[in-house]
């Protein structure tokens, strides 16, 4: 306790007694009273919570990760959440949910168990809005966390993600030697050896075991070689490599920079991936839908069809693109997808504009097929609201508010 009172007398900063607790683990029962008595603390038992994560030192069971699973499913139930769109959900699993799990990553690796029903539960919220696991994904998870170019929504793979994170200590046990940790793991454990061909001992912590598992995984990657020549480990830089490469999607320009609400650039790409509910889908899912007509005419519902094919929607693509400068009649969603492709490579702005009139067409045609399947609307003044919505999303850039007039709805 000398240097405790030399601490508190440099610093200012005393103990608690009162607040204060000894954690034992691996002292002799004979010696714990001892130190009892010389610190004046109380003893306390393992595990405890500290900043929010409980420190152990055994092995967490899967029961004890339940504080970090009703964390998130409470974020979940928030009533706002109720209120949100697709966009919405993806953001606060981006933002929120995935952010709370990576902290506890930054402690101590979590098993796949807890990962997969983490991922399980942001995916049924994704798709549906509640924490009731199902089976409902339109597009695959695997695919959701793709980088954008890939055609994915880049959100973090969690499995990968705590390899990553826990390949990080790995580093850190080879590099940080000035560390008071690593310090007492080189003593007790590593002795002087190389952490890429020391043997794990039975008697080694299951963390130190756990750390060491990865060294096989993250070894022989080139970006591992790189950190260690470099002495700098970036922890994203890894899970880019464990992730693997990816093959670009030809349609990725359709969503590069697009200025279009984040509801309506979801919509968009769920409808690049095919993966629009109309009714054809949900007939081959075995699900009961009635009549599987058109809501505007009496052809079969298909995402060609509701899109494109369709009389109604084809005058409004036709009004859409003339409005623009684009005099062309649309034939089909695959040809129409293609030209979409050449037209959005091009850096000019009228190309910029038609970006953002694409996915606020599909998502309010959409959005309008559903008011009338489900609330007897009308189809008034809907190429109207998709030219006032274009035009407000275009005085947000900086490059294309000088090309419309909000007034009269016009291209300058």
């Amino acid at each position: 306790m000398t240097e405790f009172h030399n601490f508190s007398e440099a610093t200012g900063l005393r103990a608690n007694p009162t607040k204060c607790k000894v954690y034992f683990g691996g002292v002799p029962i004979n010696i714990q009273p001892q130190i009892l008595e010389i610190t004046k603390f109380s003893a306390g038992n393992l595990p405890f919570k500290y900043l929010g994560v409980p420190m152990t030192s055994r092995k967490l069971v899967a029961f004890q990760y339940e504080p970090l699973i009703e964390k998130i499913v409470g974020r979940i139930r928030h009533w706002t959440a109720r209120l949100l769109s697709y966009a919405g959900r993806l953001q606060l699993i981006k933002s929120v949910l995935f952010a709370i799990t990576a902290y506890w990553m930054h402690v101590f690796p979590i098993p796949k168990k807890v990962l997969h029903r983490i991922e399980a539960i942001c995916r049924t919220f994704l798709w549906s809005g509640t924490d009731n696991i199902n089976r409902k994904s339109p597009i695959a998870w695997d695919t959701i966390c793709y980088s954008k170019v890939a055609g994915g929504m880049n959100i973090t793979s969690l499995v990968e993600w705590n390899v990553a994170t826990i390949s990080k200590l790995l580093w850190n046990i080879q590099a940080k030697e000035d560390k008071m940790w690593i310090k007492w793991m080189n003593a007790y454990y590593i002795k002087g050896h190389s952490v890429h061909n020391w043997q794990v001992k039975p008697s080694c912590s299951w963390m130190l075991k756990k750390i060491m598992q990865c060294r096989d995984k993250v070894c022989h990657t080139a970006y591992w070689t790189t950190a260690v020549h470099d002495q700098k480990y970036i922890t994203a830089r890894m899970y880019r490599e464990l992730r693997g490469f990816q093959t670009d999607v030809n349609w990725k320009y359709i969503l590069y920079h697009n200025g279009a609400r984040p509801r309506a650039r979801f919509m968009l790409w769920m409808a690049l991936h095919g993966r629009i509910a109309t009714k054809d889908r949900l007939v081959r899912f075995g699900i009961n839908v009635g009549d599987n007509c058109c809501c505007w005419c009496k052809k079969n519902e298909t995402l060609e069809h509701l899109f494109f094919k369709c009389d109604t929607t084809l005058r409004i693509w036709m009004d859409l693109l003339a409005w623009l400068g684009f005099y062309r009649q649309p034939a089909g969603w695959k040809r129409e997808k293609d030209w979409l492709i050449r037209e959005t490579k091009k850096k000019g702005w009228r190309n910029q504009m038609l970006k953002i009139l694409i996915a606020e067409t599909i998502y309010e045609i959409w959005r309008r097929r559903n008011e009338i399947i489900f609330s007897n609307s009308s189809n008034d003044n809907l190429v109207e609201w998709i030219k006032t919505n274009t035009v407000v999303r275009c005085t947000m850039k900086r490059n294309l508010g000088g090309h419309v007039n909000v007034n009269t709805l016009s291209i300058v």
